[in-house]
């Protein structure tokens, strides 16, 4: 009589295949292709690095817009002292983000006329990144409907752990990018296409693997 080695045929898979199939996931996917949008503005559309990390910035507050979302949803009101802390103190990190956006970046002032102020330069600036800003808005937007909503995430988290959340994200990943932009004005980098899609890269890199963290646990536990 032939035996059947049934246990090969339920093998677990593997991590590396768990986390194959996860970067396959039509979120992950969605995610990377909104990311792939500001490579076109950087090769076709003369991007230079100051639109990059001001589209980065508003991804943070389309992050921190959608985590309200969530914490309401968790919450399943607004009656909490945990929303309206989490709105001031995201406000202020975004004031500051933006602030060193502004030092370090120093926009292009070719762009606009001498006498635009701050808050009109970046206004500028915004115009010319929106569709790009679009895309991020909807692959975000997916993810909280069909990870948060549809597959009741918010089921499995609290309310205080979700206040948590942008900030995990946003400083691995930001404090990253960044040391890399930082490193690329001061080598004198930031009008090389190269180094500015390497930034880009980077950046897809890191938020696909935070989404697979986020919404795939199943890859990091033991099996």
């Amino acid at each position: 009589m032939l035996a059947f080695d049934f246990s090969a045929t339920f093998k677990k898979p593997s991590r590396k295949e768990l986390l194959v199939k996860s970067l396959k996931h039509p979120s992950v996917l969605l995610l990377i292709g909104a990311n792939l949008v500001p490579l076109i503005g950087v090769l076709f559309f003369k991007w230079d690095i100051f639109s990059i990390m001001l589209l980065y910035w508003l991804e943070s507050g389309v992050v921190g817009f959608l985590n309200v979302l969530r914490m309401i949803k968790i919450n399943k009101s607004m009656n909490s002292s945990l929303i309206p802390m989490f709105i001031v103190h995201y406000a202020l990190f975004m004031f500051v983000h933006l602030s060193l956006v502004l030092i370090i970046f120093k926009p292009n002032l070719e762009v606009v006329s001498s006498g635009y102020n701050a808050f009109l330069l970046v206004t500028e600036y915004i115009g010319g990144i929106l569709l790009s800003l679009f895309f991020l808005f909807v692959s975000h937007g997916a993810s909280f409907l069909y990870n948060f909503l549809w597959k009741k995430e918010y089921k499995k988290i609290s309310l205080r752990q979700q206040m948590l959340v942008p900030y995990q994200r946003i400083l691995v990943m930001h404090i990253t990018l960044f040391l890399l932009g930082y490193f690329i004005v001061w080598t004198n980098l930031d009008l090389n296409v190269a180094a500015i899609i390497l930034l880009v890269l980077i950046k897809i890199i890191f938020d696909a693997l935070i989404h697979v963290v986020e919404h795939h646990r199943l890859i990091f536990k033991r099996h």
